[in-house]
């Protein structure tokens, strides 16, 4: 090899040892940061939550609400459970509004919300309200909300104040869920019941009957029954009830029947 040739290899083995070792230095370099991000926002205080406060509980301990909403997050990825509920990241990650979910069955929804600057931590909770009580048994019965969600065990009811549905359907629901299979049957019956209501009808109880017949009833402590369909809300049940309320003294009825649409039996 010529001296030339010689002189060349070696300078080019050299430049190849410095990109090497510049390439290792760098790598060491950028890990080193990455590592020491990683301690600080893992192990350091700089990402401590400061504050954490819970408004809108009455039906759950804070404990609960905490332990459930920390777990629904932790859930959702590898990130989240790798910061854990001390890190205001956590936080921000899993922030904003936990819609309909079966976290609590008596919470309707949770809403998260992170001050980053001050690691401040908010948790906003709607619980429901209770709009009656479904029956599937004498002694099981269970609370449900104006949206038809069945969410806590209750009491057998008495008298008119609360809602009593009974549901030859013996099907125990689960917490969380709907008391009706189809949303549609919920919306006709809550109309229904709201019109019949408003009318003046005192209601006793309503009878579900089997589901393929699609069929319920309103019981009045009056001494009569109103017989009607899930799939509609009766065509101008208002002003069909007050015409009738007019000339017929309820307490003389027997029945109502508005299964048929747009047609009206009574006696």
């Amino acid at each position: 090899m010529m001296l030339g040739q010689e002189s060349h290899f070696y300078s080019k083995k050299k430049e190849r040892n410095f990109v090497f070792l510049y390439s290792m230095l760098s790598i060491l370099v950028v890990s080193g940061i990455l590592i020491g991000l990683a301690y600080a926002i893992l192990f350091s205080r700089l990402f401590k939550v400061s504050s954490l406060k819970v408004e809108g509980i009455k039906l759950v301990s804070k404990e609960e609400l905490l332990s459930s909403v920390e777990s629904y997050i932790i859930s959702r990825g590898f990130v989240e459970s790798l910061l854990g509920p001390d890190n205001i990241l956590f936080w921000k990650i899993g922030s904003g509004y936990i819609g309909f979910t079966p976290i609590i069955p008596s919470i309707s929804y949770i809403s998260v919300d992170v001050n980053i600057k001050t690691k401040q931590v908010t948790i906003s909770v709607k619980e429901r309200n209770m709009y009656g009580i479904w029956c599937v048994s004498e002694n099981g019965c269970f609370a449900f909300d104006d949206a038809g969600v069945v969410f806590a065990r209750a009491p057998v009811p008495e008298g008119v104040l609360v809602t009593r549905i009974e549901n030859l359907n013996k099907r125990e629901p689960v917490l969380g869920s709907l008391f009706l299979p189809d949303t549609e049957w919920i919306r006709n019956l809550f109309q229904t019941l709201y019109i019949v209501k408003k009318e003046g009808i005192p209601v006793s109880n309503v009878l579900i009957k089997d589901y393929g017949l699609k069929e319920w009833d309103i019981m009045s402590p009056l001494g009569f029954s109103i017989y009607a369909s899930l799939d509609f809300v009766p065509q101008n049940l208002d002003s069909v009830l007050k015409n009738i309320t007019a000339k017929v003294d309820l307490k003389n009825l027997s029945y109502m029947d508005f299964r048929i649409p747009n047609r009206l039996f009574y006696k």
